[in-house]
């Protein structure tokens, strides 16, 4: 028999505790006491997760449950242990209003409750490391106020069938999986429920997958070096690249390069290191600061954006516009999925604030691993280069933002033509320009930089836009390239010619959150 209880999630740990106490024969088992939720340390670690979840959600708790990525880990390596392991988990499943055992058996109401889940964490006999794997929609938070990546999964409970949009999380048992096997899986689940290119995996197919690089056993995992965690990744299917920050000419620089892949709703693997210790976590979104126009009156800001602005179109023989800022120099916070943490946590770049006065407190990002589909060339700063070039050329069509004394703004990011088409089909823009972005024959993938001013900027607003072969990796070929904003057209062999634009919402399909909700399309 399945055991089954409705409590409250500010009565969750007692409950739990209570259950690891109880060997009666009323919950039809005696195996609760092996999860030991009365030890400090585990108590500890369920807090740490159920923090960031609102008070008011309501807990459908499960067992025995059998989780696909624990029984993996079981079966290659701690049912060969001497100390008792059990296969089985406990499930917990988080809804945003009181539910009863009759709403799953009331076809009535099945929709109801459809519409009020949020979401599941496994709880794991592996203590005190017992958060599982776990999808909680960003919906169930105490504060969400970010953008980030988001795939479906549809998730069974009690017999009615879920759906649910998040981001796929799970600490490490410390032995099976680490750090970087835990952000290696969390990637390949979001791109493979997302994706028919891509597969889920399993912490076994990353040993696979790595084991003819060492010369050494892979269990008990000693963590994986950044080299290693890229090479898994373009073992299953991707072509990657790595971003070193000894390699770029400045910090700036090194977090610009990040910031155009997270704008393009592409989780990264980020390497965080202090003093010979290392950490790996995945990127996945940003704070929602696009109401933010502190940054527009920061001359500091300016001049640094236009000083490294000067360097790139310096040796091409270019005029540089005094007035262009780079959304990517933005100051923000970043969306991580982290091991240690609850899922969906908001930090700083540098030294997260929730490692404060632990012994993970100032760690630095040093190299990130972009997964990027295989067929992507142009990189994010030959994107950017080229999008500089064509703005700061007078010679042909390059932006007259001077004229009336206004800032312009470009953000860069990358996406797939049948989603910017998709986009496009929906959006406010002039039929004209309709026409000529569905119409036109694209690559499978672009590279797409939005043009606003601070007040269209500050209101998801853009009134021009660039679009470049992201299968091309040619910084002076722009000839396949769509420039289209006040005044300039060009498009194929039409060099330059007026053309009506107005103002228009910025692409959103990359990031959810914010005015278009956490829903997928």
């Amino acid at each position: 028999m399945i055991f089954t209880q409705i409590v409250k999630k500010t009565d969750l740990q007692a409950f739990l505790a209570t259950l690891s106490a109880n060997t009666s024969d009323e919950l039809t088992t005696n195996e609760f006491p092996i999860f030991k939720f009365n030890e400090q340390r585990v108590k500890d670690k369920l807090t740490d997760y159920l923090e960031d979840i609102k008070d008011s959600v309501y807990c459908f708790i499960e067992y025995p449950y059998v989780d696909k990525l624990y029984r993996d880990s079981y079966y290659h390596f701690f049912s060969s242990r001497h100390q008792t392991y059990l296969r089985n988990t406990i499930r917990v499943s988080f809804f945003a209003e009181n539910i009863t055992p009759e709403s799953f058996r009331d076809t009535k109401l099945i929709e109801s409750i459809r519409e009020q889940y949020l979401g599941f964490v496994v709880l794991r006999p592996t203590p005190p490391c017992i958060i599982g794997r776990s999808m909680i929609s960003p919906k169930a938070l105490k504060t969400n106020s970010f953008l980030c990546c988001l795939c479906e999964s549809n998730v069974v409970v009690n017999g009615i069938k879920f759906s649910i949009s998040a981001f796929p999380h799970s600490s490490q048992d410390t032995e099976t999986i680490t750090c970087a096997e835990t952000s290696v899986w969390s990637c390949m689940e979001y791109f493979g429920n997302k994706y028919s290119e891509y597969k889920t995996i399993l912490p076994s197919s990353i040993n696979t997958a790595i084991k003819e690089m060492t010369s050494e056993r892979l269990l008990p995992s000693r963590g994986l070096t950044i080299g290693w965690i890229s090479y898994a990744l373009k073992t299953f299917g991707f072509g990657t690249r790595i971003y070193s920050r000894d390699a770029c000419p400045d910090k700036k620089e090194f977090q610009r390069v990040l910031n155009y892949y997270v704008e393009s709703g592409i989780p990264l693997v980020v390497s965080l290191t202090k003093q010979g210790a290392a950490h790996a976590v995945l990127f996945v979104g940003h704070e929602d600061n696009l109401q933010n126009n502190v940054f527009i009156e920061d001359n500091v800001l300016l001049k640094s954006a236009n000083n490294l602005l000067k360097q790139i179109s310096g040796s091409i023989g270019l005029n540089v516009s005094n007035n262009i800022i780079d959304s990517a120099d933005i100051p923000r916070k970043y969306v991580l999925i982290d091991d240690n943490t609850s899922p969906l946590k908001v930090c700083s770049f540098d030294c997260p604030e929730h490692y404060k006065g632990t012994n993970l407190d100032n760690m630095n990002v040093t190299a990130f691993v972009v997964p990027l589909y295989s067929k992507i060339y142009m990189e994010a700063t030959v994107a950017r280069d080229t999008i500089r070039s064509v703005l700061n050329d007078k010679r042909i069509f390059g932006y007259n933002s001077t004229k009336d004394g206004s800032v312009l703004i470009y953000r860069l990011f990358l996406t797939s033509s049948r989603s910017y088409k998709k986009y496009v089909a929906v959006n406010d823009m002039n039929r004209d320009v309709k026409d000529l972005l569905i119409n036109s024959d694209m690559p499978k993938f672009i590279w797409v930089a939005e043009l606003s001013n601070e007040t269209q900027y500050k209101n998801s607003k853009a009134i021009g836009l660039i679009l470049l072969d992201a299968t091309s990796n040619n910084f002076e070929n722009v000839t396949n390239s769509i420039v289209l904003y006040p005044g300039v057209l060009k498009y194929e062999t039409i060099p330059y010619k007026q053309f009506e634009m107005t103002e228009f919402d910025i692409y959103s399909n990359n990031l959810r959150g914010g005015k278009q909700g956490w829903k997928l399309d």
